[in-house]
C-alpha cells in the first residue's frame, strides 16, 4: 500500500510463491486476492511433478491449464507462461514452450536461455491501456 500511496506505478510487479494448489500454505491465492491483482504472469516447472520439499506427500502439481483457470476464478488473467528448465533439456523445454504456447494461446518463455524481452510489450500494453481509462 506503501508504495501505491507514494509512488502511484504505473505497474506493481507482486512475487508470489509456488502453486495455488500448495498443501504447505495459501501461497499466491493470498496475493492474487489481498493485491487485487488483475494479471499474471505464471512460472511452471514441467519437469516437477511434486510439490517441492512435500515429494512424499499424496498430491501432483495440477495440469498449468488448471493452474490458469483458477488463477481466473481469484480475478486474475494470466498473460504468459515462463518455464523453469530446471532438469530440462533446452530441446524439451523449447518443444514444451512450443506446445504450451500453441495450446494456451499465451506467450510462453524460457527466461533463463531467452530472457524475458517478450514480456515487455505485454506490460506496455497493459500500462498504455490503464493511462488511457483514467
Amino acid at each position: 500500500m506503501q508504495c501505491w500511496e507514494e509512488a502511484k506505478p504505473d505497474i506493481i510487479f507482486i512475487e508470489g510463491q509456488s502453486s495455488l494448489r500448495n498443501p504447505s500454505g495459501p501461497a499466491g491465492a493470498e496475493w492474487i486476492i489481498s493485491a487485487d491483482a488483475t494479471i499474471a504472469v505464471l512460472q511452471h516447472n514441467p519437469a516437477r511433478k511434486k510439490f517441492k520439499g512435500l515429494e512424499d506427500y499424496p498430491a501432483d502439481l495440477a495440469p498449468i491449464k488448471d493452474e490458469i483457470d483458477l488463477i481466473r476464478i481469484y480475478g486474475a488473467t494470466t498473460v504468459a507462461l515462463t518455464v523453469n528448465t530446471e532438469k530440462m533439456t533446452e530441446a524439451d523445454a523449447r518443444a514444451y514452450a512450443k506446445d504450451q504456447e500453441q495450446a494456451l494461446g499465451i506467450p510462453v518463455v524460457l527466461p533463463l536461455e531467452d530472457g524475458i524481452d517478450r514480456l515487455i510489450p505485454i506490460f506496455k500494453d497493459l500500462i498504455d491501456k490503464s493511462i488511457a481509462q483514467v
